[in-house]
């Protein structure tokens, strides 16, 4: 998906891993990064072109739709998404969890934590200023990047979870938005 091979997780704090998680990269994970990547500037140049903003606290959001992406052959391939949306929460410090098949491309930006369970499916960038934590059932599948302010654990991943770097996905999503 792209040209360019990159890390799976790259850390600027340790990586905890609890289980057998299956981490692919090159290399698989980079720990105790120095390169600081400030995830609360990145939103705030893109927040005020949201065309979804949403201000809640401690809120669970069941079967949403911002975009359609249409799935490859096996959760490793890549998907690909003709809708380009900006999401935007302000969770006012707290979390907001996302359940039941959400669905969207585009931007995915989360002042606090986000929570993914369920089905859900993402096309585009992920950014959040806190912890992004994956549990219970069902496929959780992202293509193109997450970045998360929070530190990495990988024990919270836990069901079915595909998140595959793709460089084509962040062009499309992005191309009209740089970041």
């Amino acid at each position: 998906c792209g040209t360019t091979a990159l890390p799976g997780i790259i850390s600027m704090s340790t990586v905890t891993q609890n289980g057998l998680p299956h981490i692919d990269g090159s290399p698989p994970i980079v720990p105790n990064s120095p390169q600081n990547i400030d995830v609360q500037y990145m939103i705030n140049q893109f927040k005020g072109n949201s065309n979804y903003p949403y201000e809640l606290s401690s809120a669970t959001l069941t079967r949403m739709s911002w975009g359609s992406p249409a799935p490859g052959a096996t959760p490793q391939d890549a998907t690909n998404c003709n809708d380009h949306n900006v999401v935007y929460f302000n969770t006012n410090s707290t979390y907001v969890k996302l359940t039941g098949g959400s669905t969207g491309c585009g931007l995915l930006l989360v002042e606090g934590d986000l929570q993914v369970s369920g089905g859900f499916t993402w096309y585009g960038v992920v950014l959040v200023t806190g912890s992004i934590i994956f549990s219970g059932g069902g496929e959780k599948n992202v293509t193109g990047a997450m970045l998360a302010g929070g530190a990495v654990s990988a024990d919270l991943v836990s069901g079915d979870a595909n998140l595959l770097y793709c460089s084509e996905a962040i062009a499309k999503q992005t191309s009209y938005l740089p970041l």
